[in-house]
């Protein structure tokens, strides 16, 4: 009945809706892709998770990696290295094909976005911003840009996907960037600070309670590797050893449900099941 439909209503074959559909009716085919990078940016919020999601599900398109990028990126960015037009379709380009030139000049964007300063930034989505850094940092810079990250973001509930899909996405898919995570589990206040990426020199809280924050970094590092099923027994015990030391006082922010706590009762996140 869909199909009658859609042949003989243009509008139908448009619609997200039905395009989600038709991806894993058409076996993720060609023209199904096309029309569903077409939506980007045109479908309501909500919708545009769907949509992200869809897309980023690399395995079910019957697509090479060469028509896939192409579609992403035709007739928006240059065919030169360094030259990058930021749309709402690098986000997605920049997750699947993170060693891209393309993804590579939109980090660097990135990087000089966050350089310049406030007052002449040109505005930026949030979740363009996110997908792009954590989908293609360097490894050694990701412990940097997650803490950052959650301390600056007061993100609501709703966007908490923002944050957590892409990050989660590439700690399943780059050995590397889970043992940066894991090396800064084990020495918090060693982890690399030079990427200009949500960097910032001064922090009144940190500078008001400077022992708060390996606590709250250690904490935090174990929670976004246990989410993300790399967390192995020996190094959760270990996170939980160093957290035990902390006053119960202490507070911290559970970066997947928004919840901030006693790190007492927080610490059992971490509990090996």
């Amino acid at each position: 009945m869909l199909r009658a439909e859609a042949d003989t209503d243009g509008a139908l074959r448009q619609d997200h809706n039905f395009l989600l559909w038709a991806k894993d009716e058409n076996r993720g085919d060609e023209g199904t892709l096309r029309a569903l990078v077409a939506t980007l940016g045109a479908t309501a919020p909500g919708w545009q998770d769907h949509v992200f999601d869809a897309l980023l599900d690399r395995d079910a398109w019957n697509v090479s990696d060469e028509v896939f990028k192409a579609i992403l990126i035709a007739d928006e960015v240059e065919r030169s290295p360094g030259s990058i037009y930021v749309s709402k379709k690098l986000p997605t380009y920049a997750e699947l094909f993170p060693g891209d030139y393309v993804s590579i000049a939109a980090l660097r964007d990135l990087e000089a976005w966050f350089r310049a300063g406030p007052a002449t930034r040109e505005r930026r989505d949030w979740g363009e911003i996110l997908a792009i850094a954590f989908g293609t940092a360097d490894p050694q810079d990701l412990p940097a840009i997650v803490a950052h990250t959650r301390v600056r973001m007061g993100m609501p509930d709703w966007t908490l996907p923002l944050f957590t899909k892409p990050l989660l996405r590439r700690l399943r898919t780059d050995a590397d960037a889970v043992e940066a995570l894991k090396a800064a589990l084990r020495e918090p206040m060693r982890i690399r600070e030079d990427s200009p990426i949500f960097a910032s020199p001064w922090d009144s809280i940190i500078e008001a309670c400077p022992d708060l924050q390996p606590l709250q970094r250690t904490y935090l590092f174990a929670v976004v590797l246990r989410q993300a099923g790399a967390l192995p027994g020996q190094d959760a015990a270990m996170a939980m050893d160093v957290l035990a030391s902390a006053s119960p006082d202490t507070v911290v922010h559970h970066p997947f449900t928004n919840h901030e706590g006693p790190l007492c009762l927080a610490v059992l996140d971490l509990v090996p099941r």
